[in-house]
């Protein structure tokens, strides 16, 4: 095989492994609760109990509603690849989210405005946004990710129904809608919301069908060639 050969073949080869492992989707068993499971619990000692509100509907539009694991989804973007709370849970049965961006309020505000806190800029915004309700918004941005998901934490900690952390999976497609607070007091009133955060899972581009018969020619130019080599040398000798 010429050099030249070989350069292409290792190109491919490389090129087929990376998309390979990039079209993985890390799964694992989700440890979270769906909001409605979440609400059915009674035991009030659970972190993951509701009180009896089903908070699937406080975000539109999404596909899915679950409680996680833990009072925040605890970024540490300090690290060189922080480790995610949400991977942790495997929220919606996928471990390989994202970080893109988070909304907070400003010290002493009453808004959702704050997105200092910022991975990947997909245009996170409250447009009317209280920190018990209003209206979500991000660019159209879904050629990039598969799924996209908002995740709620609440301002109040262990006073707060559900005590945990409630994530909501986008519908594919939307970028806007409206929120309320899935936080509630044992009095039933709305607890505020510490902060949006906004986690993305990457498109994956397909392997191109056509890939694996480039590779196999390479092979069998390159094995062609090997054959004429040994020939012209048997002659020469």
């Amino acid at each position: 095989m010429s050099s030249e050969l070989r350069k292409w073949a290792r190109f491919v080869f490389a090129a087929m492994f990376a998309f390979a492992f990039f079209a993985i989707y890390e799964k694992a068993s989700a440890a979270t609760l769906t909001c409605a499971a979440a609400a059915a619990i009674v035991d009030s000692g659970d972190a993951q109990y509701t009180g009896g509100f089903d908070v699937t509907g406080s975000v539109t539009p999404t596909d899915a509603c679950a409680v996680g694991t833990a009072n925040n989804d605890q970024l540490n973007l300090a690290l060189p690849n922080p480790p995610l709370r949400v991977n942790a849970d495997a929220v919606f049965g996928i471990s390989n989210w994202v970080f893109a961006e988070k909304l907070q309020t400003p010290d002493g505000g009453t808004l959702l405005t704050d997105n200092s806190v910022e991975a990947i800029d997909i245009g996170l915004s409250t447009s009317t946004g209280s920190t018990t309700g209003g209206t979500w918004s991000i660019n159209n941005v879904w050629s990039l990710y598969d799924e996209i998901m908002l995740v709620f934490k609440s301002g109040n900690g262990s006073s707060t129904n559900p005590n945990n952390y409630v994530a909501y999976l986008l519908t594919e497609g939307a970028v806007g809608g409206s929120y309320t607070s899935p936080f509630h007091h044992t009095n039933q009133s709305l607890v505020s919301i510490s902060h949006i955060s906004a986690y993305v899972v990457p498109t994956v581009v397909p392997l191109p069908a056509a890939l694996p018969l480039f590779a196999g020619a390479l092979m069998g130019m390159g094995i062609l060639g090997n054959r004429r080599a040994r020939r012209r040398r048997a002659t020469c000798s």
